[in-house]
């Protein structure tokens, strides 16, 4: 899968990330950089809409991308969703191994 499909897969299917990048396209494995839904009208600091809706799902008390970067419960729901994108990449060179939440 070309790296603009995979960031479409996982726009997609991840509703609470606003921008995706995969990078590492001629390395063993690709990784994701990732930018969350954010509120507009708090100055872009608090999480907005389906990402503050997944920190609740999972039991996150995260409400800044700054309190949802190191929190467990944020990034294993982050990382189940990214196994779903990679469960439909056939290819094992052309899944996302790693991902970073970009401030």
């Amino acid at each position: 899968a070309h790296s603009a499909y995979i960031e479409e897969m996982v726009l997609e299917m991840m509703p609470w990330v606003s921008h995706a990048m995969v990078v590492g396209s001629r390395h063993p494995f690709l990784g994701l950089l990732l930018s969350l839904r954010l509120n507009p009208d708090m100055g872009g600091l608090l999480l907005g809409g389906e990402a503050l809706e997944l920190a609740r799902m999972c039991g996150s008390r995260a409400t800044t991308v700054v309190t949802a970067r190191p929190c467990p419960r944020f990034r294993h729901a982050l990382a189940m969703s990214i196994a779903q994108v990679n469960a439909l990449i056939p290819d094992p060179e052309r899944k996302i191994r790693r991902f970073t939440v970009l401030l």
